[in-house]
């Protein structure tokens, strides 16, 4: 740092700004995404014992419910920037 010329507080103004800021939005994302998640989960194991189903049914459920809960956010996200 010091042959860089930065001293100690403007490395640390520099780091400070690069950490993780929490946010709403975030928070609204990555919740959306674990319950949609465990909702693909029910339904894959609901489709594993109701009917003869690959076990790859698991990942695609997952996948797919994951899959719209981000588009669902997307849309949320959206219309949330709109009005500010």
């Amino acid at each position: 740092m010091l042959e860089k010329g930065v001293s100690p507080s403007e490395f640390k103004n520099i780091a400070t700004k690069h950490l993780f800021k929490p946010s709403p939005l975030s928070s609204l994302k990555w919740g959306l995404l674990a319950m949609f998640v465990g909702i693909g989960l029910i339904v894959a194991n609901w489709l594993d014992q109701s009917y003869i189903v690959h076990d790859s049914i698991y990942v695609s459920s997952m996948l797919l419910f994951g899959g719209l809960a981000l588009i669902i956010f997307y849309f949320i996200a959206a219309k949330k920037m709109k009005q500010e």
